[in-house]
């Protein structure tokens, strides 16, 4: 051994004091293994090169209680004496950490087959063997994008026997393979497949797997090109696999969470809560804005609404994609029950007269109207879906409800000419249960239709959305509105 560590370890073995020695061991190992995962809690036993008691549990606490590896440490140099133990702990498929250089003779030595024997039975039993500088090394050379996943899976399902050495060519390998999975690049990626069925348990190996197969498809690549086994991916990118995106790749690849886009829906974003100025899912948002669609979109006031700067920057709430800047909130869903509602500022209802204003000034067609004064409750539409906007009529319902009266609801057309109404009293709009609205549209109608904008931020918001793409339909869903 001759990591870093590997030196403490000498130097904390020569301490007197044996509990001392002890104690300064365990350190080191823990604050190696710490680095390699830092979502891994470390649990130390009272014990030392136990027969049956772990030195140390690992814990991962955000993967649930059941999620556990127990550590033995051995400071023995003899590979047959660790293959005992591995044979006796074979169900608990645990890990051993060897204390010093295991002994290597010629091939033909009966400790060479012992050698081999230990690698074998380590592999077979998903136990895994290795020497706490071989962390080291796989944290140095995961400089590829996605690579950094390998010293934590190491952790939590590495099996087989892995030394310092062996180690630093497996990094190698595995980083080479996510730099080929972002270029659709099949050999480097297949070889980093191979490596990582080898070097762990099926269930993690699936993990990466699926990682490598997201980064090969958001990266441009054909599905069906991909080299591994999943190929279960389509053109969805699930919560899951997103999440170990952005815990792996930098968001300030630009390009690369731009292709990402392409493979996201609305459920990509179910689960996360992604808040702030998050770089990626701004990348993301440019490219799937054009292609996301929606039923249903609420606009309500925020707590910024009193700030000069306020940009409109894409989040993700508690697993709801919203838009938020110029003092507003716009959350879109496909249910209605889906939305927050927190009504910090409910906005006033509209007079026939605001509302007219804001469907000439926003360039919104509105066929229909639901006004309320003096007791009464008018609908006025046109029997064709025809744009009332220009009707005078409307201006003129002060007569017959009186000057206090408002706009209670109103269907304007959004997209390619689909319906969408517009309930002002709970600043939400929602199609038909089969209508789906290109985002931007329906952002676009709800934010315009629900308070008055002045004419920087209605470009403002306008240039942001970018180009609508109105003559896009979209299909429905099967999910009950």
């Amino acid at each position: 051994m001759t990591s870093e560590a590997a030196a403490k370890l000498n130097s904390a073995f020569l301490i007197e004091d044996g509990n001392e020695s002890v104690r300064r061991v365990k350190e080191i190992i823990n604050d190696t293994l710490v680095v390699a995962d830092p979502t891994a809690r470390i649990v130390n036993t009272e014990y030392f090169n136990h027969s049956y008691i772990p030195d140390l549990v690992l814990e991962w606490p955000s993967r649930g209680s059941n999620e556990i590896r127990k550590v033995y440490l051995r400071p023995t140099q003899n590979p047959a004496k660790i293959e005992l133990d591995v044979k006796e702990h074979a169900s608990e498929h645990p890990m051993f950490v060897f204390l010093s250089n295991l002994i290597h003779i010629d091939e033909a030595s009966v400790e060479h087959i012992r050698f081999n024997g230990l690698s074998e039975t380590a592999h077979e039993s998903e136990t895994l063997v290795t020497e706490v500088g071989a962390f080291e090394q796989m944290t140095r050379q995961s400089s590829a994008p996605g690579s950094t996943l390998l010293p934590s899976s190491i952790l939590r399902g590495g099996r087989g026997l892995l030394e310092e050495e062996t180690a630093d060519d497996t990094a190698a390998i595995v980083s080479r393979g996510f730099t080929g999975a972002m270029e659709a690049d099949r050999v480097p990626t297949a070889l980093a497949l191979e490596t990582i069925s080898e070097v762990l348990d099926r269930g993690v190996a699936t993990e990466m797997t699926s990682i490598l197969e997201t980064m090969w498809i958001a990266s441009g690549g054909d599905p069906l090109q991909f080299p591994g086994e999943n190929r279960n991916i389509g053109f969805d990118i699930s919560p899951d696999r997103l999440t170990a995106l952005l815990r792996t790749v930098p968001q300030e690849l630009d390009s690369f969470w731009s292709r990402v886009g392409r493979s996201v829906s609305l459920e990509t974003f179910r689960t996360l809560h992604l808040v702030g100025q998050q770089t990626a899912l701004q990348s993301i948002l440019s490219t799937a804005i054009n292609q996301l669609a929606a039923r249903t979109c609420r606009v309500e006031g925020t707590i910024h609404a009193d700030q000069d700067i306020d940009p409109l920057i894409w989040q993700v709430e508690d697993g709801n994609l919203s838009l938020r800047g110029l003092g507003r909130q716009a959350w879109v869903g496909q249910r209605v029950s889906d939305l927050p509602n927190r009504t910090r500022s409910a906005d006033v209802l509209p007079s026939p007269q605001q509302l007219l204003r804001r469907s000439k000034s926003s360039s919104i067609p509105v066929t229909s109207v639901e006004l309320v004064g003096g007791g009464r409750t008018v609908t006025y539409g046109s029997a064709d879906n025809a744009d009332i906007s220009e009707d005078e009529s409307v201006g003129s319902f002060d007569d017959l409800l009186g000057p206090d009266s408002v706009v209670n609801r109103a269907t304007a057309l959004a997209g390619s000419g689909q319906p969408l109404t517009i309930d002002f009293s709970g600043s939400i709009s929602f199609g038909a249960p089969t209508a789906r609205f290109a985002l931007t549209s329906l952002v676009w109608v709800t934010w315009s239709m629900t308070q008055d904008q002045s004419t920087q931020q209605r470009d403002t918001l306008s240039n942001f959305l970018g180009p609508f793409e109105s003559s896009k339909n979209y299909d429905a869903e099967s999910e009950p509105s």
